[in-house]
Parts: structure tokens; sequence; C-alpha cells
């Protein structure tokens, strides 16, 4: 019952999902701390990149990125944007995290980094489990 509780169902939200193509292989020819240097170089661009587009970052896993656009954060900016632009906005989002993420390389030095993206618009359910 308490997690049913915590569950709240959001309109009309659009989410970003992104990942470093290849993670797997890179990380198996490359040192933990080259990975991690390029892994935080990558998701410090796209930090910056999500304050100058007003989109809620959620969370980072490994080499995945996850935010939202559209979502009532109660005391987020994102209140205050047109609500019917959230997807318009998550979609330039994405094409400067996509140009950001050439300006990085992976560990060798010399391969820029490929992230692979998906968007989704719609209703979603938000909770902590």
């Amino acid at each position: 019952k308490r997690v049913r509780a915590m569950a709240e169902h959001q309109k009309d939200v659009t989410v970003f999902f992104a990942d470093v193509v290849g993670f797997t292989q890179i990380s198996a020819v490359s040192s933990p701390g080259d990975v991690m240097i390029m892994l935080n170089s990558l998701f410090t661009m796209f930090d910056d990149v999500t304050d100058f587009h007003d989109v809620y970052k959620v969370e980072t896993i490994g080499d995945s990125y996850m935010c939202v656009t559209g979502l009532d954060m109660k005391q987020g900016s994102d209140t205050n944007l047109d609500p019917s632009l959230h997807a318009n906005r998550m979609v330039t989002f994405a094409k400067d995290i996509l140009g950001a993420a050439r300006q990085v390389t992976t560990p060798d030095g010399e391969t820029p980094v490929q992230v692979r993206v998906g968007l989704h618009s719609g209703d979603v359910v938000t909770g902590v489990v």
C-alpha cells in the first residue's frame, strides 16, 4: 500500500534516454579510470545542455542518462514554461546532446563518443521504489 500511495500519474511528459554506443567494448579495452574520465566529461557536458534547455535530469546509471520535460516538479522552473512545447524542447535538447557527444573522445583519444538517444512523449507514472 505504501508504494501505491507514492505513485503519481503525470500527463503529457517527454522522457529522454541516452547511452554510449559500444560501451561494453570500450570498457573491455580501457582502464576503469579512463572510462570514468570519459563518462565524467560526457555527462558534465550533458548537464550543461540540460541546464541550458531547462530539462530535468532524473538519473545517470552506468553509461545511461535519463531526463524529462513537462513533468510537474512542483518547485521546478519547468512549470513556468508552455507545457505544450515540452516535446519540441526535448527534441532540440536531444540534437544538442548528439552534437555535444562528438566533442568527447573514447579513452583511445581519437574516436568521438557516439550516443544513442530515445524519446517518448505521453503519460507516465512516477514514484520511488
